[in-house]
């Protein structure tokens, strides 16, 4: 489990391009993928802030879960939560709009990462134009082109390695 900080984690193909990509938060148990079925992790995982983390060995885990009814349960919430995100980003990558998809990432970064603070929403996960750009299928420049104009009409700014929403309702989702 995660305490402290923000993680990560990428899955590349053959030719070792990342073709997955994904945060992990405080507070957020992971890895989920391959739990009870694979010995082995099939993602690299690094931490983009310091972090903190409570190691668990998978095995032992495994073995509390299958005797935790409570658990299986959170388990299986997470896992749910985890598939209505991967559809929402199906839906994004069947948009032809490079703007709308970029805008789609930073919606779904906000619901993911995003911290309320006096009426906006911040990201104090580090990501950057290059990591929003490969989310939303886009290239970097056509990425920062686009989030400069949020950035021209105040919608959000960055300062510091920290995403703020000041107008976090343009970025709501609307779920499938």
């Amino acid at each position: 489990m995660l305490l402290d900080g923000y993680i990560k984690i990428d899955k590349m193909d053959e030719n070792a391009a990342s073709f997955y990509g994904d945060y992990i938060k405080p507070y957020e148990l992971f890895p989920y993928g391959g739990l009870f079925k694979d010995e082995n992790y099939h993602y690299t995982a690094y931490a983009v802030t310091d972090i903190e983390l409570f190691y668990i060995p998978t095995a032992v885990f495994e073995k509390i879960a299958k005797s935790n009814n409570t658990l299986l349960l959170h388990i299986i919430e997470h896992l749910s939560d985890i598939l209505i995100l991967h559809e929402s980003r199906l839906q994004l990558v069947t948009n032809s709009n490079a703007s709308e998809r970029v805008r789609h990432v930073l919606c779904l970064l906000l619901e993911d990462l995003g911290i309320k603070d006096h009426g906006k929403i911040r990201i104090l996960c580090p990501v950057t134009v290059a990591d929003i750009a490969k989310l939303a299928g886009t290239s970097r420049e056509t990425a920062s082109h686009v989030l400069n104009d949020f950035k021209r009409n105040g919608t959000i700014s960055f300062e510091k390695q920290t995403i703020t929403f000041h107008k976090p309702d343009m970025f709501r989702l609307h779920r499938l």
